[in-house]
């Protein structure tokens, strides 16, 4: 054995399977806290090794944040939303003041009996703005230019209603998509000059932020969130405009005197004549692009909300072929409902017609079901569409057309989940539809969860939506009546 002094203490170095055991006896002794470990020069400990491997492996993978809310609210629990399109300042200048049940004065706009449900947030389902002139596409200043008369003209009443520093302003905030007229021409899509300077200047009226993500997207698609399990509401906006390809007949609507009308008829004969499916060169024509397609599906896969809004310029589930809608092309509009299926607390809305209109996916299907059964359970995929602050379809001379119409394509009609749901008024004789000037709100009743205490008599009964639509007095003119958040639709 060699032998070495460490002080005054002589130690002998071990040779060959010694060495083993004696590192085990020092280990051994070190836990008995008889002896301390001695540790190898230059030792890297283990666990900051992973971690830091972890770290840059997380580093260089995909990133998978375009699938997050682009906004949250998690303190405001949402009871009530307000949403509507089809502003424009022109036919606002044409409207006698608005007097409301709740008030004598005679200064009151729409957006004055709006601000007075008190909503948690104000939802555009596009039209924000028009351009003054119908023909032609409105240059990008143009459309800056409403945009600042909107937020800053105190006649309007949507600045000095539902902005702040107004104690009416919703705490939510105000959330939307574009559809035609703020994009900044007539049926216009992805052939529409400027777009990314189109997005921004819409992105600006929200005053969104100059830095964030939605400012690189190829579009103004976008989510916001509010609340928290298990009250939460997840509202997605879809850019119908950016990426949809031209119909099967190009509109006209943008280039001609009457070409809005002359568009509505070649849809209709499009329709009438299945060219979308007929002619190869009308086949796959796309709504969103495959972007938006790929944002939608994550964010979809990903939320864990119990309510799902999807706010969609255009209608879904229309099957009025004269208007702009997904129905023009079916196979993006399959996609979308394959898509949306079985969603917990799902509502579409829409805007774009200058009425209003509830649809269910199930409207026409025969239903087996009988009695209070069936009543409860009648209702599929329910849209509503509010189209309409400041002009509606009965207001140009072929107005008198705009009823018949909803009369003769109403497949899609909504008629309530029971006996006592949905109301219709107004001069459309208890018909789900609504030609006058209108905005839309959505009440969620939450059911109370178990640190809750119900008031003495009460009974605890399951979360419902409903959905109205008003005139612009305040009062309600459609409705969808209470339905069931949870495990009560057949979609």
């Amino acid at each position: 054995h060699l032998t070495r002094r460490v002080g005054s203490v002589s130690r002998t170095r071990p040779k060959g399977g010694e060495a083993a055991a004696s590192q085990k006896n020092r280990r051994r002794q070190a836990q008995e806290g008889r002896e301390p470990m001695l540790s190898p020069p230059f030792a890297f400990p283990r666990v900051l090794f992973w971690s830091l491997l972890f770290v840059l492996i997380i580093s260089i993978l995909p990133s998978s944040t375009q699938s997050l809310p682009d906004a949250t609210y998690p303190s405001l629990t949402v009871r009530k939303l307000a949403f509507g399109s089809c502003h424009s300042r022109k036919a606002f200048d044409r409207l006698p003041p608005t007097s409301t049940t709740s008030s004598t004065s005679t200064n009151q706009t729409l957006w004055d009996v709006i601000s007075a449900h008190k909503a948690d947030a104000f939802l555009w389902a596009g039209d924000a703005v028009y351009p003054p002139k119908k023909l032609g596409d409105a240059t990008v200043e143009v459309l800056i230019d409403e945009y600042n008369q909107l937020l800053t003209n105190n006649t309007l009443g949507y600045a000095r209603t539902m902005l702040p520093p107004s104690p009416l302003a919703p705490p939510g905030g105000i959330h939307g998509t574009y559809d035609d007229h703020d994009y900044g021409g007539n049926d216009r899509g992805k052939e529409m000059a400027d777009r990314s300077a189109r997005r921004d200047a819409y992105l600006d009226f929200l005053d969104v932020a100059s830095q964030h993500p939605r400012r690189q997207r190829n579009g103004l698609y976008s989510s916001i969130s509010f609340g928290t399990a298990p009250r939460k509401v997840l509202v997605v906006f879809l850019d119908t405009r950016w990426g949809r390809d031209r119909h099967c007949i190009p509109s006209i609507a943008a280039t001609v005197p009457l070409g809005a009308v002359i568009s509505c008829v070649t849809r209709w004969i499009s329709a009438g004549l299945n060219l979308p499916d007929s002619l190869p060169q009308c086949r796959h024509r796309k709504m969103l692009e495959e972007e938006q397609w790929t944002w939608l599906e994550e964010a979809i896969a990903s939320s864990d909300a119990q309510v799902h809004i999807v706010v969609s310029s255009v209608q879904i589930l229309t099957t009025n072929p004269v208007v702009e809608s997904w129905g023009h092309f079916p196979e993006e509009r399959a996609r979308l409902l394959r898509l949306v299926n079985g969603l917990p607390g799902l509502v579409l809305i829409s805007g774009d017609v200058h009425h209003a209109d509830i649809s269910d996916a199930l409207a026409g299907i025969e239903d087996t079901d009988s009695g209070d059964q069936r009543r409860q359970s009648r209702h599929g995929i329910v849209e509503v569409t509010s189209s309409g602050l400041t002009h509606s379809c009965v207001g140009p001379f072929y107005g008198f057309m705009c009823a018949p119409i909803l009369r003769a394509f109403s497949a899609n009609r909504f008629r309530g989940v029971s006996s006592d749901d949905g109301i219709a008024g107004g001069s459309d004789n208890g018909e789900y539809f609504y030609t006058g000037r209108n905005y839309g709100t959505m009440d969620i009743e939450w059911s109370p969860n178990e640190r809750e205490v119900l008031p003495v008599g009460e009974s605890s009964n399951p979360s419902t939506i409903t959905v109205n639509i008003h005139d612009e007095s305040g009062s309600t003119v459609l409705s969808t009546g209470p339905i069931k958040l949870a495990g009560d639709s057949t979609h």
